[in-house]
């Protein structure tokens, strides 16, 4: 009788550590799981705020055209910034007006663009014809905002 009560006492031993084996890796692939799920959530997030740019001290930044910019493509800029955003600062007569060329026009038309829609790195792509530049573009009279 004690043989079978011992007999029945490992196999309630050897049950319980199967089911706490099976627990322990249930446990743990549900860690795995939610380990994986945050680390994507994570990802997912820093892609949504990385789109803004932020510097320290919420330094300002502005869009300019980049100098190795074609004729054609600074006009297809400054048609399509100015199809979205108030241009009217580079009519003849206002202040940035002068210099009366495509790139000065596409510079301040695109930067209005990128200021408008919020400074994010993709309102200052134009094509990879833009740059984002840290040091204020603006000249005389003539203020970048």
């Amino acid at each position: 009788m004690l043989h079978l009560f011992t007999h029945f006492l490992c196999k309630i031993q050897e049950n319980f550590s199967l089911f706490f084996s099976v627990s322990q890796q249930v446990q743990e692939h549900s860690l795995l799981t939610m380990a994986k799920a945050t680390c994507i959530l994570l990802l997912l997030l820093s892609h949504v705020l990385v789109g803004t740019l932020v510097l320290a001290n919420e330094q300002k930044t502005w869009c300019v055209a980049k100098p190795s910019s074609d004729s054609k493509t600074l006009e297809e800029n400054i048609n399509y910034a100015c199809s979205q955003v108030d241009c009217r600062i580079l009519q003849k007569g206002c202040t940035c007006s002068s210099p009366d060329n495509l790139m000065n026009h596409a510079s301040i038309a695109m930067n209005l663009y990128y200021q408008a829609k919020g400074r994010n790195h993709w309102n200052c792509h134009f094509g990879n014809s833009a740059l984002i530049v840290l040091t204020d573009p603006s000249y005389g009279s003539c203020i970048y905002e």
